[in-house]
């Protein structure tokens, strides 16, 4: 890996917990975007959804993509190229050039755009912070860490299509094979 390669990787994995974070970052009701499971598949798969929250301003090229990983349909094993649903919340508004953002797992830049039927095909290169977030204040509290969502690395699970996996781990001895696990009390 080239020393760019890695900052790169770095610049993402650090725009992915913030963005995760700042998904929990709202105080709404209990019955909107904020309110998806993060032990259900979609979110387990692809991420959590991005919450709307006043105190977050977002860039004016940045299309939320409605629905969170219930609009994706799947993802290449580079996690580049995204087949969301064609006729989600503002999937229409996604253009190559403009920021894609449907969950934590799922924003960049988009480079390419295909229609395959009713599904768009997405092709998104890295951004940073600021290229998502114009303005914004956050702060979390009441953070709890006692249940969170662990995964091992190897072969990213959001990749995997075949439809005899489970979200628990497998004894099979595979090494690499990335499912997520539950923290030990």
């Amino acid at each position: 890996m080239t020393r760019g390669s890695g900052a790169r990787k770095l610049a993402s994995i650090v725009l992915t917990v913030v963005l995760l974070l700042t998904a929990g970052c709202t105080g709404a009701s209990r019955s909107g975007p904020g309110d998806e499971d993060p032990w259900s598949e979609a979110a387990l798969r692809y991420g959590l959804a991005p919450v709307p929250n006043p105190d977050v301003t977002f860039q004016p090229d940045v299309v939320i993509v409605g629905g969170g990983g219930r609009s994706i349909r799947s993802v290449t094993a580079d996690g580049l190229t995204w087949r969301i649903d064609g006729k989600a919340e503002h999937a229409d508004e996604v253009a190559v050039g403009k920021v894609m953002f449907v969950t934590g797992r799922s924003v960049g830049r988009v480079l390419h755009l295909e229609r395959d039927g009713g599904d768009l095909l997405v092709t998104m290169g890295p951004v940073t912070l600021t290229e998502v977030i114009r303005d914004g204040t956050f702060v979390k509290t009441g953070l709890r860490l006692d249940n969170p969502v662990l995964y091992q690395a190897g072969e990213p699970l959001w990749a995997n299509t075949d439809e005899t996996a489970t979200a628990t781990p497998s004894p099979s001895g595979r090494f690499g094979r990335s499912v997520p696990l539950r923290a030990a009390p």
